[in-house]
């Protein structure tokens, strides 16, 4: 299975992995809302966690609660939908590929 969300942001301590801000998108991409929805109703949930996390890019914000869930290919924190959301932060190619796929956009 494929983990997704490996950010140097979201992982404190790996230095060696790409940090979230190369990975955010100018303005909104036309599979965002799409990727949302997937990562927050799609996929089996593994852990629930209802505990508050702060937003690692600007250090005020709130996310509350946060399953994390998988779809047999891939893996991930529904955080990740709040940074799609909020920064326009773009996954790999391949996952996109795999949701537009998934949800009959292809």
């Amino acid at each position: 299975m494929q983990l997704l969300g490996l950010y140097r942001e979201l992982c404190p301590g790996h230095t060696e992995l790409e940090s979230m801000r190369d990975h955010l998108d100018a303005g909104e991409y036309p599979e965002k809302n799409t990727l949302i929805d997937y990562l927050l109703h799609n996929g089996e949930n593994a852990i629930v966690c209802d505990t508050a996390l702060t937003d690692v890019l600007d250090g005020q914000d709130k996310i509350y609660g946060y399953v994390r869930a998988d779809d047999g290919v891939y893996e991930w924190m529904t955080d990740l939908a709040y940074y799609i959301d909020k920064y326009n932060l773009r996954p790999p190619e391949d996952f996109i590929a795999h949701v537009m796929e998934k949800m009959g956009k292809t």
